[in-house]
């Protein structure tokens, strides 16, 4: 691996913009409910950092992946998928 690789720093920028968006959005609307049913303020705020770093973590170590190994995987990676969203209408979950 000694070629340089480069990155699409738009999408990064823009991806990254809405994670901040979406916690900040989040910790607005979630403050005093975290208050009142945890006593801790700041609990969604938290996890959701917690989150949105393992995300990006896992964006980096995907983007050191070289694509052709994706396309060999595609097709299992397709009909995993497929069965798993068919999975929704089976009755192995809980209706609440």
């Amino acid at each position: 691996m000694s070629e340089k690789k480069s990155s699409d720093f738009t999408l990064i920028f823009i991806v990254t913009l809405l994670v901040i968006f979406g916690i900040i959005m989040v910790f607005s609307s979630s403050y005093y409910y975290a208050l009142a049913k945890n006593g801790d303020a700041y609990y969604f705020l938290k996890r959701d950092l917690i989150w949105a770093l393992a995300g990006f973590a896992a964006m980096f170590i995907a983007s050191l992946v070289s694509y052709k190994i994706y396309r060999k995987i595609a097709p299992v990676l397709f009909v995993i998928s497929i069965i798993l969203l068919l999975l929704v209408f089976s009755p192995l979950g809980v209706e609440i």
